[in-house]
């Protein structure tokens, strides 16, 4: 199941960026984030944060897909505490863990997009929120903006490199949503019968 996106039909797009991984996202980010279906090209090994030319190698690592051997967790450093202060991954999460951002992107992994062909393509977003967006990602570095001397003009976005590098912790975590999904729905309906009528949802 791939990510395939919603007739954009946009004139001549310059290629994704080297190593973006839009073709490939699995279908479970759309259903995740209640976004629309979109094409993609095999992106690099699911799990990899480098783009084509780092030197990673293809082995399974903790944090990778795969994961430890054993199961185990991977090695991460809490935030917060007073022995460990925040290290700025909340204000990322902020923006990599909004679902109108993820989507933007992801239509963005195929190459530059017009203001209206991002509109069109994501479904269910308004003008006004999509503007808010790409203003964000635009600030945030992860997205470029152009404005073609057109009349009237037209706004065209573009995946920075560090946009395009988001694409392949996208890409891992649609390929790890696809795999753990019947886990997970074992486990709710698991929950769900040892708590007849509870709220969580």
């Amino acid at each position: 199941m791939t990510l395939t996106h919603t007739g954009v039909t946009a004139g001549p797009v310059p290629a994704a960026p080297a190593g973006s991984t839009s073709g490939s996202v699995s279908a479970a980010i759309a259903d995740s984030l209640a976004g629309p279906d979109s094409d993609a090209t095999a992106g690099p090994t699911p799990g990899s944060l480098a783009g084509p030319d780092s030197d990673a190698t293809a082995d399974p690592t903790p944090g990778s897909l795969a994961g430890a051997p054993d199961g185990s967790p991977a090695a991460l450093d809490p935030c917060g505490r007073e022995d460990h202060p925040d290290c700025g991954i909340r204000d990322v999460l902020d923006r990599v863990g909004d679902k109108w951002s993820v989507l933007v992107v992801v239509e963005l992994a195929s190459g530059t997009r017009r203001f209206s062909e991002l509109q069109r393509a994501i479904d269910g977003i308004s003008q006004r929120m999509l503007t808010l967006t790409v203003r964000r990602l635009e600030r945030d570095g992860l997205v470029s903006r152009a404005v073609n001397p057109t009349i009237p003009p037209q706004v065209s976005y573009t995946l920075t490199e560090s946009g395009a590098s988001l694409t392949h912790l996208i890409k891992a975590l649609a390929d790890w949503s696809l795999e753990q999904r019947p886990g997970i729905a074992a486990a709710r309906s698991a929950y769900d019968a040892a708590n007849p009528g509870h709220p969580i949802r």
